[in-house]
């Protein structure tokens, strides 16, 4: 005879043998006897590091309020994009900035991909201007900020 499971079966199966196998006995040894009492015990929260305010997070990053085109030229062509500062004011306004800097000259699209087209198309990464940098690499540069010396993170 032979027992066929689907893959919900095996599931099933998975789920009972562990609860099976985590069941102990109730005159185990290891298992210690709880005192009954009327006290009521709070449970304490875990401590949690206080997170930075929102304000703190953008201090000093440049913001795009509005719009803005830009154009983008690759070799004889032209992109035209139109950068929404209303819903990504310092992803837009970091763009911005970076591009009147000419960070972006010369870099390269260092991962284009076709399908479903048109997909995602990335580039602007400072160590694509540097051939000896390997492709893999690419991707992972940021823009190092000369007023902190850090590289500037964008929320």
């Amino acid at each position: 005879m032979k027992l066929g499971f689907g893959s919900s079966g095996w599931s099933v199966f998975v789920v009972i043998a562990l609860l099976l196998g985590s069941c102990t006995s109730p005159n185990d040894s290891t298992i210690a006897e709880s005192p009954v009492t009327d006290e009521i015990v709070e449970p304490t929260a875990p401590a949690v590091a206080a997170l930075p305010a929102a304000d703190e997070l953008t201090e000093g990053l440049v913001r795009l309020d509005g719009k803005a085109t830009v154009e983008i030229k690759v070799g004889s062509q032209t992109i035209t994009a139109e950068l929404d500062g209303d819903q990504a004011p310092y992803t837009a306004g970091n763009f911005v900035d970076l591009a009147q800097k000419g960070v972006y000259d010369g870099t390269v699209f260092h991962r284009v991909v076709r399908d479903p087209q048109p997909f995602v198309v990335q580039g602007g990464d400072p160590q694509s201007t540097d051939p000896n940098v390997p492709t893999a690499r690419l991707g992972t540069g940021g823009y190092i900020d000369e007023a902190t010396g850090s590289e500037r993170q964008i929320p």
